[in-house]
């Protein structure tokens, strides 16, 4: 695994870890992080970073709604997103760019995910 992608992989579960984060905090973190890259490389690493936390079972994508100026914690208003469904939802530009005009997606850590979550901040990753 690439060096920005096992950052990026870090910094994304320990953010989703610490609050409610929506799909979009990943690429937010790879601009931060990686100022020196071309932008569509770094969404194209954001999306990649995403796909693999979910297909690891780390995170979970949840459709929610704006409460306020952040997505809503409410669990009942979180909707699970199908696995199959993920590669499309990440396609769509309202999960990269929030707005009050579309839902947020939002990433739901997962009992596998805390732990991973707890490995990075400690300074570690996984593979």
């Amino acid at each position: 695994m690439s060096e920005p992608f096992s950052v990026l992989r870090c910094a994304v579960l320990v953010d989703a870890c610490e609050d409610l984060a929506g799909v979009w905090v990943a690429w937010w973190h790879a601009n931060g992080l990686f100022p020196d890259m071309a932008i569509s490389d770094r969404l194209a690493l954001a999306e990649r970073v995403v796909r693999d936390l979910v297909d690891a079972d780390l995170v979970s994508l949840h459709r929610g709604a704006w409460d306020g100026t952040l997505p809503s914690s409410d669990g009942a208003t979180l909707v699970p997103i199908q696995r199959h469904d993920v590669p499309a939802v990440l396609k769509t530009y309202d999960v990269w760019v929030p707005s009050d005009l579309a839902d947020p997606v939002v990433l739901v850590l997962t009992e596998r995910g805390e732990v991973e979550a707890d490995i990075c901040r400690d300074g570690h990753s996984q593979h």
